[in-house]
């Protein structure tokens, strides 16, 4: 029997800019709502960096 969870609930938010026509970044952060496992109370938080060139 496993131990952690194979589904989780999340919420994610995030903001974007264009710099320019041709650049952007992006920033994003996802909070898990659910446990990660039975046997411990931690859940996963993630945050995200992008960078991009638009053709």
């Amino acid at each position: 029997m496993r131990d952690y969870n194979t589904f989780e609930f999340a919420l994610d938010g995030g903001l974007g800019l264009q710099l320019t026509d041709n650049l952007f970044i992006q920033a994003r952060y996802i909070l898990g709502l659910t446990e990660i496992s039975r046997n411990a109370q931690a859940k996963n938080s993630v945050f995200q960096l992008s960078a991009g060139i638009l053709f």
